[in-house]
């Protein structure tokens, strides 16, 4: 029996690869609108951290959320939480955040804004 579990473990492995890559997430299906993918343009990197400061706030329409054709599910919030809490952990410092209707004050305090929404 023991000589068994080897070969069905490594069977199974070999099933999981298969089945993982043969639904892996496409995005250009006739289920999804169609998307164009550019080429990115040419200039420097965009520095969101330097020396340890962040140089970016986030501005989130929360606003439109509630009122645009997919309201009634807030994934705004999500959305905002997750990157603020990626920057955080890989950071140290948390990203300010801005609602839409404070974008100008945001602007005038950082040189980048991440819109969400």
């Amino acid at each position: 029996m023991k000589n068994n579990i080897v070969p069905r473990a490594a069977v199974a492995v070999a099933m999981f690869a298969v089945f993982s890559t043969a639904f892996a997430y496409n995005l250009h299906t006739k289920t999804l609108p169609p998307i164009r993918e550019d080429i990115p343009p040419a200039g420097p990197a965009i520095r969101l951290v330097e020396r340890g400061e962040l140089k970016f706030a986030v501005v989130a329409d929360f606003e439109g959320e509630r009122s645009g054709p997919g309201r009634g599910r807030a994934t705004l919030p999500e959305a905002v939480r997750v990157i603020t809490n990626a920057f955080a952990r890989t950071t140290g410092k948390c990203p300010e955040l801005f609602r839409a209707k404070d974008a100008a004050k945001a602007s005038a305090k950082y040189d980048l804004l991440h819109l969400v929404g």
